[in-house]
């Protein structure tokens, strides 16, 4: 391409962050949308980290995670700290959730 302004210089179009009607051929036609700013996975996070940080681990910081973990197809994190880990309750202390 002859504009390095306008595209990306290793070739590669980023599609996740554009609407998929843009088109890029021998011209581009690009079609405006709103970009999320935040994914709502990663809010509540956020806000399980937050409760974490404040309480210590608490259903409120584990309902957050696991509505993460369950849209993932992850068990939850009781579950998985139970039947996994070497140390069954540390995500029971503040650090461990942590």
């Amino acid at each position: 391409p002859k504009d390095r302004n306008t595209i990306n210089i290793t070739g590669y179009w980023p599609k996740k962050l554009v609407h998929y009607l843009s088109v890029y051929d021998d011209g581009f036609q690009p079609v405006h949308f709103h970009l999320p700013v935040i994914r709502l996975a990663g809010l509540y996070l956020l806000c399980a980290e937050a409760l974490n940080e404040l309480n210590g681990p608490g259903e409120e910081a584990y309902g957050y995670i696991n509505a993460v973990r369950l849209r993932a197809g992850l068990p939850t994190v009781q579950a998985a700290w139970s039947t996994y880990a070497t140390n069954p309750n540390k995500y029971q202390t503040q650090d461990g959730l942590r």
